[in-house]
This record gives C-alpha cells, sequence and structure tokens, in this order.
C-alpha cells in the first residue's frame, strides 16, 4: 500500500478534496460537436448476474427521446473471481470474449466521515474491509477520507491488507444533533429552503412535547441545522469531483463506492451537478452505501426518531428518514451505479459491487443537437427478455472547452 497526503494524492492525479469555504476545481465540459457520449452500461438477468455475448444490435440508445446511431462498441468480459478454479478444464471451455479482458479494474472507496456518526462508523468500517478482501489480484483500489482528503492507493493483497489498517485508524466525524430541540437534516432543510409549514409545525410540537424551555424559535434552528449539513454535503461532494476529475484520464470503466450515512437532496447544490457531470467524463459509475443499515429508531439512533412527544408523528418522521438519502441515491442513479440501503447486510451488498463491474459494455454515439448547457436525458433499451439495464442517465450538455485534467 501507499499512504497518500493530500499534496501526494494531487500528484498522483487525485486531488485532495477542498474545505468547505474553497472554492471548487472547474469542471470538465463539452466543446461543441467535438466529444463522442461514451455510455457504460451494465446488464444483467433478474437474479443480478451479468449478461455477456451481447452485440452493438442488441442495443438502442436515445437522447431526450430521438434515436442515436451507435457510433462505437465494446463489449468488456468478465475475468475469473478470486474463488474460481475448482472445475476448471471440465466440461466445455468457456466461449473467447468479444474484447480482450480489462488489465484490472480501478475502485476508488470514498470513507465519507464527513456524514458518518459514531453510531454506523463500525458498519461502514465492515463493508469496506469485506469490499477489499474481495477483489482480484490485480485490482487497484484507492481508499479516500472525505474530511481530509488523505488516503491510500494498494494494487496488490499486501497493500490491501495495509489499507485495513488504514481503515481502522479513520474515525467518525459527524456528531448527531442529541439535544430535545434537534431535528434532522431533511426537516431543517424543508423548513430553511422550501418554507414547509406542516414539518415546523411537526418539530414545533416535538420541541414543546419535550418542554425545552427558553428554546430558539423552529426556523432559527433549522437553519442553523441547515447550514451545518449543506457545509458537510458541500465538502463531500467536492472531494468526489476532485477524486473523478483525476480519473478521467484513466483507461476503463472505474467504479467510485461512496460509504456514509447519506445526505439529502438539495436543488441548489451546484456541486451535485459537477460530480454528476465529471463522473460521465470519468466513465466511472457511483454507487451509495448506506451505512445505516436497518437500525433506523433504535435506542441509539439520533434524536428526532426517539422520544418524539407525538405518537401521531412516529410514521411521518420515519417516512421522511427514507427521504434523507435522496442526494446520494440521486448522484448514484445518474451514474449508473446503484444504492446499498435497507439492509443490516452491506458486505453482501459491495461484494456486488466489485462482481458488477466486471462486465459490462461500452456505447459510444455522436449528439446530434448543439450543446445548450441543459441536461440531456439518456436512455438504453437491449432487445432481449428478462434482462435488467443500467446505464447513467445523461449528462449536461456545455458548450464551454474542455479544460484538461489535473
Amino acid at each position: 500500500m501507499t499512504r497518500f497526503s493530500a499534496l501526494a494524492l494531487a500528484a498522483f492525479g487525485l486531488a485532495a478534496p477542498a474545505g468547505a469555504g474553497a472554492q471548487a476545481q472547474p469542471v470538465p465540459t463539452f466543446p461543441a460537436r467535438a466529444e463522442r457520449v461514451v455510455v457504460d452500461v451494465v446488464v444483467t438477468d433478474r437474479d443480478g448476474v451479468p449478461v455477456t455475448g451481447l452485440s452493438a444490435a442488441d442495443f438502442e440508445v436515445s437522447e431526450d427521446g430521438e434515436r442515436q446511431r451507435i457510433a462505437s462498441f465494446e463489449a468488456v468480459a468478465p475475468r475469473p473471481a478470486r474463488e474460481t478454479g475448482a472445475g476448471e478444464g471440465a466440461g466445455e471451455p468457456p466461449p473467447a470474449p468479444a474484447a480482450a479482458p480489462p488489465p484490472g479494474l480501478f475502485y476508488v472507496v470514498a470513507f465519507d466521515d464527513l456524514n458518518l456518526t459514531p453510531f454506523t462508523v463500525h458498519k461502514a468500517k465492515a463493508a469496506v474491509a469485506a469490499f477489499l478482501r474481495s477483489l482480484a489480484e490485480d485490482d487497484r483500489v484507492l481508499l479516500v477520507s472525505t474530511s481530509t482528503g488523505e488516503g491510500g492507493f494498494a494494487e496488490s493483497d499486501a497493500g490491501r491488507r495495509e489499507l485495513v489498517g488504514m481503515l481502522r485508524r479513520l474515525k467518525a466525524g459527524h456528531l448527531p444533533d442529541l439535544s430535545p430541540d434537534g431535528m434532522s437534516d431533511y426537516e431543517a432543510m424543508m423548513i430553511h429552503v422550501h418554507r414547509d409549514p406542516e414539518t415546523e409545525a411537526r418539530v414545533a410540537r416535538r420541541i414543546a412535547a419535550r418542554a425545552r424551555a427558553g428554546s430558539l424559535s423552529v426556523p432559527a434552528l433549522a437553519a442553523e441545522t441547515y447550514g451545518r449539513a449543506a457545509g458537510r454535503i458541500r465538502g463531500t461532494l467536492r472531494a468526489l469531483q476532485q477524486v473523478l476529475m483525476g480519473l478521467i484520464r484513466e483507461k476503463g470503466r472505474k467504479s467510485v463506492i461512496l460509504v456514509s450515512e447519506g445526505f439529502v437532496q438539495d436543488p441548489w447544490a451546484e456541486e451535485s451537478r459537477n460530480v454528476t457531470h465529471v463522473a460521465m467524463r470519468a466513465n466511472a459509475a457511483l454507487y451509495f452505501v448506506d451505512a445505516r443499515g436497518l437500525d433506523l429508531g433504535s435506542a441509539e439512533y439520533p434524536a428526532e426518531l426517539n422520544d418524539l412527544g407525538i405518537p401521531g408523528d412516529l410514521a411521518i418522521t420515519l417516512a421522511e428518514e427514507a427521504s434523507a438519502t435522496f442526494g446520494s441515491e440521486g448522484l448514484a442513479e445518474d451514474t449508473g451505479g446503484f444504492s446499498v440501503r435497507n439492509t443490516n447486510d452491506l458486505e453482501r451488498g459491495v461484494r456486488r459491487i466489485a462482481d458488477e463491474s466486471r462486465a459490462y459494455y461500452l456505447l459510444g454515439y455522436d449528439p446530434t443537437k448543439e450543446p445548450d448547457r441543459r441536461f440531456r436525458k439518456i436512455r438504453v433499451k437491449v432487445h432481449r427478455k428478462g434482462v435488467r439495464v443500467r446505464a447513467r442517465k445523461g449528462y449536461y450538455a456545455d458548450s464551454r472547452p474542455a479544460a484538461a485534467a489535473p
């Protein structure tokens, strides 16, 4: 394993995250009619097993509802998994892959200590350790902390064992507000940003039921909570953006795994748009692993789920918890990844990410429309029954010249 400081990461081509007040790095963009859009597509059966052996004729790609001509096609065949060996040579030989297997896959594990609490950090570490053990021998992996930008890079089993040691030293960076007048990030956003009267009334009832004498007004509390949440979220998004910019010159498909408690969807967060955009340029899929598992509402979890005061508000509060990770889930969906959530078996989820990354298709097309800086929706269909298709949802068609990768 190689240990990287923020400065060393920049030299490697993977910049460390900026602080909450730092300026975001320029985002690589599309010059007019100069770049081919390449979409990496994962096709699985109903059981999640990758489907191989497809050709360009099996696919159909459309942009904003208009069918596009597939100008380039590449099928990446799966490499044998680490456990493969028993029964080799028996039966029919495997069919020749449509393309040469890649030399090794590139993974980035973004350990989101900015948004991990002491209640979940141990689950997050266990999931990452299981993921590191599941990799093939020639896979490369970078482990990065979103709070400091420090990390380690490994391309061997010995290096990955050292990464596990580094993982043990990481700590949770978010202490939830357990005070009687505490509220969730989602509640704070709904009150402060969206001015939702129902959420404000419900939070006010809860605070009053706890008899918190001399509390600040609910809007003031929401503004304070939202400000803290926005700083954490933007720090995580900037970390992801800069890591992705460093991956642009890496060939092949990259997988970025965000291990976090997730964050709310802030429609005004420019950083979310930048992350989606750079992921498309880097040909990287982002996966979100929700470290909260199924322990919502337990005695150790934040105050908004315990001692609620008004029993009738419990169902609404629990339902809102499902919305508390829409921001991180949206990034995964838009970039062609998926979310591992609502499960305490996080290790199985991260192993699924590793297995899926070994077989995919690269479809390229030349957009017929002029760049207009709007979001273009991409839809990929496969002319086969009983398959599931996952690809990024689109990209931003900017007209500014493309910036060089760091």
